[in-house]
């Protein structure tokens, strides 16, 4: 009978307890650690991880890796728990937590696990966010003794599967995706296994590719091990085993701290996703719910959605998406040791999930759904917590940020015959959430991967066979608020230098509808899109010396790309444009500095329609018309609660109350209360929308999709607004499935 593949239970707080005694580095009796020789070790272990990915990066030779900057770096104590990271894919590091975990309780048996060793994996189950994000885990030995990991993932153009690129939007299970591989040693002792290599080579419709990223992988590990066991030697093991302690209970200990600053309550938010793939039309919802009481913190997020289709992802990368959320938001000045901060964390989930799947659900999407909306779930919750925290903590939250990563693989054949098979990344970047106290970035980032980049255009044509016609920040893609979300980016490419036509395979969310949420008031970025212009004679027209700059030069009808599709033609002639996702709002967008709206019409970032309807503001040239200003936002006050709000003075707050968001405070009483004018919005409850006035936008009249949502989903959207029924300021803006009732999502709790 085949035996099972053993899977852990994912409790991130329990030792590996099934290693041999044997095996472990065990310190020597009555070692110290003075603060000086602390503070340096630290220091040094800081460093390494940046060391580690440059070299993972110089010697890639994927633009994804090296310019996209789609990797992660981690070290491990001896038993797995994860103490650094770089600020890269930080949503790996958690779940290589888990990897090096399994790697222990499984492979040490009979002396498994050697010095020089190096295993390789690729199973989202045991620690992998999918199958094209490989790691490579390594032991590091100190006198002869397992004394910590060092290990690595990055993105693999091909992996191999039925599909180039190894995302298949079509699979109903993990048999129709790239086969995951549990721990194999890819270097025992030192020295490269050449069947495994080749194993993973044979696989691949880019051998030579892969064969050298699997290079860099091992260098990047060689560095790490080389630098620990000389630091061991510096300052000798024992000073350094107890440094590494140190730093995961300096960790526990800050972020336990940080808890105690905040209140005690209970946050909830849903993050939706359409189509979980080929010929689908629904709609799905990620939900979660944070409650924290004194120094811990707990997220359940057992309600979200059955698995389903290919937009799945398990509990590994889930788990590092909500860490990922953490570390920015709550830890920005504390020590970033994953293993110390989870230890005054507890996380809730339902096995068969979309993002607790069980085997053998397709999950080659696992970052986009568990990776980048959980983050996006776990930000827009410790973002409502902080909405209540002091006015030094609250400058840390963060509107949802690039909540989409428009994934679009392009696959083709090279005059000589070579295949060819590139990802598109210019447009995963996106702009980065409004904060409670400035404008979000432009076209900057995303939320999972701190320091991801746009990889310079040049090595992106070097490197693909397109020629761009433009990649630039996009207007009006920013959500709307008091501070403004970041703009995300928009770039145009046709085919170059081919002779037949190429293939390519779409896989996004946030096209039905706005995907980075707002805050407190503020509203959602605009939708991303993809659009394909068909047969534009641009290098017709390049000859006659013009290039097209913007799509209505096409001259072409616009074809709407599927969110999720496994093969879209792409001609020769055609043109495909992507636009991706900018960062949420904050705040009442009426309650903008007229003057800032102004400047963002001139630099660009805001249209004078979206000025005017959105903004209320009139601009007449480059100057605000102030009277025109105050006129239309008193009508859009208007229009939301329906009546001209009072101008008579009102009775401020009772004193003494807690603030629940930006203007909603919650009285000694355990009421609801506008504290911009008084007017109370409850009795006896803090559920402020019972008692606020609501109404819904259409999203395609208010320029926060391209197109109708009906033209991917069957689903009713609602896009929600709830106002002070006194002075009509803007509470609260929700996406919610149109049949799914109103619930409260903020709740402080008494003391």
């Amino acid at each position: 009978m085949a035996s099972q593949l053993k899977v852990p239970a994912h409790d991130v707080h329990n030792a590996s307890d099934a290693t041999s005694a044997a095996l472990m580095f065990e310190p020597s009796a009555g070692g110290t650690l003075d603060p000086v020789t602390f503070e340096v070790i630290s220091h040094k272990l800081a460093q390494l991880t940046g060391e580690q990915a440059t070299t993972l990066q110089r010697t890639s030779g994927s633009v994804v890796v090296n310019e996209g900057q789609d990797f992660c770096v981690t070290i491990a104590d001896a038993r797995g728990n994860v103490f650094g990271l770089g600020d890269f894919a930080i949503v790996h590091a958690t779940a290589l937590q888990h990897a090096f975990r399994w790697t222990i309780e499984n492979r040490a048996e009979d002396g498994g696990i050697q010095e020089g060793d190096m295993f390789l994996l690729s199973d989202p189950w045991i620690g992998i966010a999918h199958q094209a994000d490989v790691g490579l885990l390594a032991p590091v030995f100190v006198e002869g003794r397992l004394f910590a990991w060092v290990g690595n993932t990055m993105h693999m153009l091909d992996t191999g599967g039925p599909v180039a690129g190894g995302l298949n939007t079509a699979a109903k299970d993990v048999f129709s995706e790239p086969a995951p591989m549990p721990p194999i040693r890819l270097v025992r002792g030192g020295v490269l296994q050449r069947e495994v290599e080749e194993m993973m080579t044979r696989r691949s419709r880019l051998p030579h590719l892969l064969s050298l990223d699997l290079r860099a992988m091992i260098a990047a590990n060689l560095v790490g091990v080389k630098r620990i066991q000389e630091i061991a030697a510096a300052y000798s093991a024992t000073t350094l085993h107890l440094a590494i302690n140190r730093i995961q209970d300096n960790a526990e200990m800050e972020f336990r701290d940080r808890l105690r600053e905040l209140p005690d309550g209970r946050w909830s938010d849903v993050q939706l996703c359409e189509v979980s793939g080929d010929g689908d039309r629904g709609m799905y919802g990620i939900r979660g719910t944070m409650t924290k009481r004194g120094d811990q913190l707990e997220f359940d997020v057992s309600e979200t959605d059955d698995q389903r289709g290919f937009f799945n992802s398990t509990w590994p990368t889930a788990e590092g998406g909500l860490v990922a959320a953490v570390l920015p938001l709550l830890c920005p000045d504390l020590t970033w040791a994953p293993s110390g901060v989870q230890r005054a964390i507890t996380f809730k989930y339902r096995p068969g999930t979309i993002i607790a799947a069980t085997f053998p659900a397709a999950v080659s999407a696992g970052p986009i759904a568990g990776g980048l909306l959980v983050t996006s779930l776990g930000t827009a919750l410790v973002s409502k917590m902080l909405s209540c925290a002091s006015d030094a903590l609250k400058e840390n939250l963060f509107a949802v940020t690039s909540a989409c990563i428009p994934a679009n693989f392009f696959r083709g054949v090279a005059p000589d015959g070579r295949p060819i098979m590139t990802l598109n990344v210019d447009t995963i970047p996106g702009g980065t959430g409004a904060r409670s106290w400035r404008d979000g970035d432009e076209y900057a980032g995303i939320s999972f991967a701190p320091s991801s980049r746009i990889p310079n255009i040049e090595h992106q044509e070097h490197a693909s066979p397109f020629l761009y016609l433009y990649r630039r920040e996009l207007p009006d893609s920013g959500g709307a608020g008091r501070f403004r979300g970041g703009v995300s980016g928009e770039c145009a490419f046709i085919p170059y230098g081919l002779d037949q036509p190429m293939e390519m395979m779409l896989g996004v969310h946030g096209a039905a509808m706005p995907s980075s949420t707002g805050l407190n008031g503020g509203l959602p970025a605009k939708a991303v899109s993809y659009r394909i212009y068909r047969d534009v004679d641009v290098l017709g027209e390049y000859a006659k010396g013009q290039m097209p700059a913007h799509a209505s030069e096409f001259g072409v009808d616009i074809e709407w790309a599927h969110p999720k599709i496994s093969s879209v033609p792409f001609g020769l002639k055609d043109v495909f444009v992507s636009a991706g996702s900018g960062g949420g709002g904050y705040g009442d967008p009426l309650e903008r500095d007229p003057s800032r709206v102004a400047n963002d019409v001139k630099e660009g970032y805001v249209s004078v329609e979206r000025a005017r309807d959105i903004y209320g503001v009139a601009i007449l040239g480059d100057t605000v018309d102030h009277d025109r200003t105050e006129s239309l936002r008193a009508d859009i006050r208007h229009a939301r609660i329906g009546h001209r709000p009072d101008s008579s003075p009102h009775a401020p707050p009772p004193a003494g109350h807690r603030m629940l968001s930006e203007h909603v405070g919650v009285t000694d009483a355990g009421s609801a209360v506008c504290t911009k004018c008084g007017t109370d919005l409850s009795r006896g409850t803090q559920d402020f929308k019972a008692g606020a006035t609501m109404h819904t936008v259409d999203m395609l009249d208010a320029g926060l999709v391209w197109v109708h949502p009906s033209h991917f989903i069957d689903e009713e959207l609602a896009l929600r607004q709830y106002s002070c029924p006194g002075c009509g300021t803007l509470l609260e803006t929700e996406l919610a499935i149109a049949r799914e009732p109103i619930k409260s999502d903020r709740e402080l709790f008494t003391a």
